[in-house]
């Protein structure tokens, strides 16, 4: 499985952009390319519980990958898949739950990013497992974007610089990054647009908080990926969200197809 992940502040188009990718890869190979979603639901469809199994196959494939979240974290299959993440990857969360930056959130912030990121975590082992060599599979919000559980409005730029290092070199890295960088004027303005709105950390804080937020988050999201370009061989691809769409598709196509077409 080739792990592609798209990082980026809330409301920068990680979104937009991964989707539409994937529509363009797959004009060229349709069983080849996906979204973590829909490969989620591929996996649920063989190997989920009995009685989810037979929900999912019975849905047309939109609403099946619409109604798949209605089964997040409610499934044996995802319960095992999160045991055997944890076995394998666990000391990540450690590194949180021992860092200055937990201390900083409420119980229910708590309880937000922990629960997010343990569920991110399972739905990529029961991928994982069940996905072939050569298949891509395009995560938009991943384990490197769960790093995000290191910043709030209360932390300040690196006060969890090595923990937050140590957390990035005990997660399952992605084989490719996209950086979606966007100012946080832009990002807050688009978030407020959306229907789903704020995320769930943001929705409750007010404007002054919620831009410290994303200030706080642009500086991590710096060093996070300085520190990958530094120590690993992660391919990483940075986009500026004043490209269009057209244009950021144009820059990530080439880097998943085959240099020989005739392979």
């Amino acid at each position: 499985m080739q792990y592609i992940e798209f990082i980026g502040l809330p409301g920068s188009g990680k979104s937009t952009i991964r989707n539409r990718l994937v529509t363009a890869l797959k004009n060229t190979t349709k069983d080849k390319y996906f979204t973590a979603d829909e490969a989620f639901l591929r996996v649920s469809q063989k190997h989920s519980d009995f009685h989810f199994r037979v929900i999912l196959k019975l849905l047309p494939p939109a609403t099946a990958t619409k109604f798949i979240d209605k089964f997040i974290n409610r499934s044996q299959m995802q319960f095992l898949g999160q045991n055997q993440f944890l076995a394998k990857h666990g000391h990540a969360l450690n590194e949180f739950l021992s860092s200055k930056a937990y201390a900083t959130l409420s119980t229910d912030d708590r309880a937000n990013v922990i629960g997010s990121f343990l569920e991110t975590g399972s739905v990529y082992e029961c991928i994982k497992k069940q996905s072939t060599n050569d298949s891509f599979i395009f995560f938009e919000e991943g384990l490197v974007q769960k790093s995000f559980m290191f910043t709030s409005q209360h932390t300040v730029k690196n006060i969890d610089t090595h923990r937050i290092e140590h957390y990035l070199s005990n997660i399952p890295l992605p084989n490719y990054l996209t950086y979606v960088k966007a100012d946080p004027q832009t990002c807050f303005k688009r978030m407020k647009a959306r229907p789903t709105g704020l995320t769930n950390r943001l929705n409750k804080q007010d404007e002054s908080d919620i831009f410290t937020f994303l200030e706080n988050a642009t500086a991590h999201l710096e060093h996070v990926v300085n520190y990958l370009k530094a120590n690993t061989p992660i391919t990483i691809v940075e986009l500026d969200n004043t490209l269009n769409i057209s244009q950021s598709i144009e820059k990530l196509t080439p880097l998943f197809l085959p240099t020989n077409p005739d392979n």
